[in-house]
């Protein structure tokens, strides 16, 4: 049975403590052994300085003996791994205050248990990432209609992460830049049928990814996305004004 885990460390810049927080498990957190760098992310480096979606992904780093942090529970490493088509939530926290927000994917997993101390990395993806290849349904959901806006839009793509991973984040919200513009295209009108291709006999199938809905969201508005913190914040280039 899953269980979760955590792993507590100072910055050694600031003296400040974190707490990262790996859940998706039953019962109270057991302490593990952090590497050197312990949780290191980094936003995506494409080449494409105009990309509309800034992921950020990056590693759990753990120092493994085959015990916890207290010395005396068994660990094995593979409890860490997420089971097939799963994932994990992942926080990081200082005191009360959330930094970063994510998910542990299920992935393919190699390594050999030794008697000697070894650090071993799982990969971890921001919240965006949970949107890649999950397709908009056909049918459209019982609280949003076949024409709705943009908004309403938004808010079901990023109502899903929690239900694409299994487990609930911290919701935060959505900021905008641009604030002079912002509510007139939150408030535009967008077509559900938009998203779907039907075939000769009237059957309805999928043709858009969330991801790539967002994605086209922020080509054709002007908009670059990215997480920070709890939040998903939209920025672009003209203004520097925002609205939540």
């Amino acid at each position: 049975m899953a269980k979760n885990y955590s792993i507590t460390f100072k910055s050694l810049r600031a003296g400040t403590v974190y707490t990262l927080n790996i859940g998706g498990g039953t019962g109270n957190a057991v302490p593990l052994k952090g590497g050197a760098q312990p949780f290191v992310t980094q936003e995506d480096d494409s080449d494409d300085q105009f990309a509309p979606i800034r992921t950020q992904s990056g590693y759990i780093r753990i120092v493994d003996d085959g015990y916890a942090a207290d010395g005396v529970t068994a660990f094995d490493w593979k409890d860490l791994i997420p089971q097939t088509n799963t994932s994990r939530p992942v926080t990081l926290t200082a005191g009360s205050t959330i930094v970063w927000q994510g998910f542990m994917q299920s992935q393919n997993f190699s390594g050999t248990l030794y008697g000697n101390p070894q650090e071993r990395e799982f990969p971890v993806h921001c919240v965006l990432s949970a949107l890649n290849g999950v397709d908009i349904p056909t049918v459209v959901p019982q609280n949003l209609q076949m024409i709705l806006n943009f908004g309403s839009l938004l808010g079901y793509i990023f109502g899903n992460v929690a239900t694409l991973s299994g487990n609930t984040l911290a919701n935060g919200e959505f900021v905008f830049q641009c604030a002079s513009r912002a509510q007139t295209i939150l408030g535009a009108k967008i077509d559900w049928s938009n998203f779907l291709t039907t075939d000769e006999e009237g059957n309805s199938a999928a043709n858009y990814a969330l991801y790539q809905i967002l994605e086209d969201f922020c080509r054709f508005w002007g908009y670059t996305v990215r997480t920070y913190r709890r939040d998903i914040i939209f920025t672009c280039a003209d203004d520097t004004t925002q609205t939540t």
